[in-house]
Formats: C-alpha cells, sequence, structure tokens
C-alpha cells in the first residue's frame, strides 16, 4: 500500500473513533432546590456508563448561612453502588457501598434508597447529628461520584435521578434547618433529559480538511 493510501486509512480510522466517542456523549441534566425555604442549590446529574455524577452547590443567602448536610435518591430498578467518592471528603454513602439501598428516613417525604450525607453511620443519615460545618458552605460545591454494579444500571437515567433527589440544609444562622426537593431547570415534563448535543470539536474540522486536502494532492499526482 502507498504511503499516501496509508495514511488516508489511518485519518479515517482516526476520524470514526473521533465521531463514536462523541455519539456516546450524554447530556447532563440540570436542577434547582424549590424555593420553598432558607435553602437553595443547583444540581447537575451526568449518566455515563457505569458512573454517576452529581454535583451540588450551596446557593443560599449569603446572609442565611447554612450547609447541605446530606442528599437522598433513589436509583431505578436494582440498580447498586459498588464505589463512592467526593470531592468533599466529610461525606460518605449510606448504605455503605457495595450496597443495593435501603430504606433511609428522609421525613415529611418518606424514604429513599441511598444518601450521600457527613452521618454514613448514624442512625438517621439524612436527618444527619453533629456539626453541620463540614458540609457544602454557602458558594461552594461539592462532586459525589458513584459507581453502578455491572448489569444492574440499565434502568437508571439522569431523569430519575433527579426527580427523587431530596437535599438537606442545616446551621443556618437562626439555627433553623431545611429539607428541599429539586427541580429540573430544563427538560420535560417528567425531567426527562434533553437529546445529547453532540458538538463538532475543532480537532474534527480540522481532521475533515486534511483528509479533504490528502484526497485532492492524490488526485492530482495520479494525474501528473
Amino acid at each position: 500500500m502507498k504511503q499516501w493510501q496509508r495514511l488516508t486509512v489511518g485519518m479515517i480510522a482516526l476520524l470514526g473513533s473521533a465521531l463514536l466517542s462523541a455519539d456516546l456523549a450524554h447530556a447532563t441534566l440540570l436542577g434547582t432546590c424549590n424555593p420553598d425555604g432558607p435553602g437553595q442549590c443547583t444540581k447537575s446529574v451526568t449518566l455515563s456508563g457505569d458512573t454517576l455524577t452529581v454535583i451540588l452547590t450551596n446557593t443560599s443567602p449569603l446572609l442565611n448561612g447554612g450547609f447541605i448536610t446530606a442528599e437522598a435518591f433513589d436509583l431505578e430498578g436494582a440498580a447498586t453502588i459498588t464505589a463512592f467518592s467526593s470531592t468533599n471528603l466529610n461525606f460518605g454513602l449510606a448504605p455503605a457501598p457495595p450496597s443495593a439501598g435501603g430504606a433511609i428516613n428522609v421525613s415529611p417525604d418518606g424514604f429513599r434508597e441511598f444518601v450521600a450525607t457527613l452521618n454514613p453511620g448514624g442512625s438517621e443519615p439524612y436527618l444527619g447529628s453533629g456539626s453541620p460545618t463540614g458540609g457544602i458552605p454557602v458558594g461552594g460545591s461539592a462532586t459525589f461520584t458513584f459507581t453502578l454494579g455491572a448489569g444492574t444500571f440499565g434502568s437508571v437515567t439522569e431523569g430519575t435521578v433527579m426527580a427523587s433527589e431530596l437535599i438537606r440544609f442545616r446551621g443556618f444562622v437562626d439555627g433553623s434547618s431545611d429539607k428541599d426537593n429539586v427541580s429540573c431547570s430544563i427538560g420535560t415534563e417528567g425531567c426527562l433529559p434533553p437529546l445529547p448535543q453532540v458538538p463538532v470539536p475543532a480537532s474534527l474540522i480540522l481532521l475533515g480538511a486534511g483528509l479533504v486536502g490528502l484526497a485532492t494532492w492524490s488526485r492530482r499526482k495520479g494525474q501528473a
């Protein structure tokens, strides 16, 4: 095979690989805490393969103070969580991974399966105990990463996680606390995520231009 033919095949393979990776990109679903109390937040949920990533930001008014101390949610079907990590090292997961979830009291909203919390070993991990100051402060964010068990995450979506979300605030300036659910700020009824937007990176544009140039050069060389 001639050198220019090998280059063409290699560039086409690279382009196909890049396009396939772009097609596998997942939408990120965004939500906000309901404005029914002193605690405010924004949340993003992204599911990519077996990795569920949640980013929580405390947007409560500075005068209110307060910390996000727990987030509770459900997973559809028989999904399990095999590993958990957080950029805020004060948080743990209840029940501890590997876990298929449990009936965790999030009164007055009933029960949820999982809680990322400052109090993972306590009898009421969502409601909390002890000092709340290790939580997410006003203006702060934390990223929670959940690894889902192999073969159990097919029914999980960004929307089902967001729709079951509850956020716990404690340590407000006036000594009060708050519990908020999360509403989608984008998407359709039922917290369904939008269709993934697949951007065309500049590298793909350059690669396409290179393929066109290579084809033109090889055609001219053949005519010489």
